[in-house]
């Protein structure tokens, strides 16, 4: 008997080795740190090349966009052939290249900056819900293989995004010193380099394809059947209502702060930068825990509580003190990294089989490209002074009653689907996992 199980052994083939974890860690951190090198300076050389104002609001409404686009496409085309290493590589090359290619352009080329912004956006936009559908990917094939193990230390899809944050926050310090010193090449130089990196880490870490099965795509019909049920079109819904209000700070923050307040340097608004940046990584190491233990819906509701303190602090801030905006930025930590994680988690509950690549570009497109850019407009419109607006204080006051009202209709919605708010319908448990 022994002779015949230990025959049967040798006869079963040897199991594919995973994704390193640290491997995975790195190209999120390198990923990120990439597009807040680029991203978050590049209206300073849009400037440099003496565009004007609206020429540049052109450019910023015209990279969410494509990217939006492209991540739709590139999700699509992973979800097909389940090739993440191919897909990756082609995007992160060849974006860098046409990004890059923007120093040679001069004063009155804006159709050249446009097609390159155009072409660069739709070619880096795999990263963002490739990479989230990647890290969930990964995570899922660890706990499968734990499932029949006894033991060990079961990986989470937010001890990986930390990484991101951490990689945010140091690039961005860095590309401003670069800028500093060297000019608007400083940041394409940062931004060479931490794409560069991540070329190297998927081209030497990641297996051509998954080390699962690839599930099939589905029919067209299906697919678009699901994705018009109430949970996923009502989960899209506080997307896109949480992204339009989360673009009052992310957009506005650093423009309110310089506009309405004595002593609001430089220095302090990096500062900001980097406070957020630190309380997302504890967030993102314990959130899997309360993932696992609450309802996702009542995770979120909470977000936008917190949400609404926060920016009702910010209506109150002394006009001479605004270092106090140092105080209120760690809530960043629950408004983003929580909100993101729980986002992320119930699009994978949600995602019809064989989409959960575009379901993850879906999530990160309504949030980062629609959303961002709508709140973007409808404030920027509010936020004037009297009489074209409104003023900031007043609509961050606004906001904070606006997000209240929409988690109670939010969760109302919830309710009046299933009669709980716990379990969205087509949840599917991880191996490791009970039901939520």
């Amino acid at each position: 008997m022994a002779t015949m199980r230990d025959a049967g052994r040798k006869s079963m083939p040897p199991e594919p080795m995973l994704t390193p974890l640290w491997a995975l860690k790195a190209i999120t951190f390198f990923s990120v740190g990439a597009n807040s090198s680029l991203f978050r300076f590049i209206a300073v050389f849009y400037h440099e090349l003496g565009l004007s104002n609206w020429q540049i609001g052109i450019l910023q409404t015209l990279h969410p966009w494509m990217t939006f686009l492209g991540s739709l496409v590139w999700a699509a085309m992973c979800d097909a052939t389940g090739a993440y290493k191919p897909i990756l590589l082609v995007s992160n090359f060849c974006g860098a290249l046409v990004m890059c290619s923007l120093q040679a352009a001069s004063e009155g080329q804006f159709t050249r900056v446009c097609a390159s912004v155009a072409l660069g956006s739709f070619m880096l936009s795999a990263r963002a819900g490739l990479l989230d559908a990647l890290t969930l990917k990964v995570v899922e094939e660890y706990r499968s293989r734990a499932a029949g193990a006894e033991g060990g230390n079961v990986p989470s899809y937010g001890q990986q995004r930390l990484w991101g944050s951490a990689g945010f926050g140091l690039f961005a310090l860095l590309s401003g010193c670069a800028m500093g010193r060297i000019g608007s090449s400083g940041m394409f130089l940062i931004f060479l380099f931490c794409l560069l990196m991540t070329v190297v880490l998927v081209l030497t870490q990641l297996p051509a394809r998954g080390t699962t099965r690839v599930e099939p795509p589905p029919a067209a019909s299906q697919d678009a059947g699901s994705l018009c049920r109430f949970d996923v079109w009502w989960f899209f819904s506080n997307l896109f209502v949480y992204g339009a209000h989360m673009a009052l700070v992310e957009t506005f923050l650093f423009v309110y702060l310089s506009a309405d307040f004595v002593g609001a340097s430089k220095q302090l608004l990096g500062a900001s930068v980097s406070v957020m940046c630190i309380f997302e990584v504890p967030v993102y190491l314990l959130i899997q825990r309360l993932i696992d233990r609450f309802p996702l819906t009542l995770l979120l509701s909470c977000c936008h509580v917190i949400f609404a303190f926060r920016v009702f602090a910010y209506s109150i801030l002394p006009e001479d003190r605004p270092y106090f905006v140092l105080f209120i930025e760690p809530l960043h930590g629950a408004t983003m990294a929580a909100m993101w994680a729980c986002s992320v988690e119930l699009g994978r509950r949600l995602a019809p089989e064989g989409a959960r690549a575009r379901m993850q570009a879906l999530v990160a497109g309504i949030y980062y490209r629609v959303a961002s850019g709508a709140g973007s407009l409808l404030w920027g419109h509010l936020t004037q002074q009297p009489p074209l607006g409104y003023g900031f204080q007043a609509m961050y006051r606004l906001a904070s009653v606006t997000i209240l009202s929409w988690c109670i209709i939010w969760n109302v919605g919830w309710c009046l689907r299933s009669g709980r708010i716990a379990q969205p319908t087509a949840y599917r448990p991880l191996p490791d996992r009970a039901s939520a």
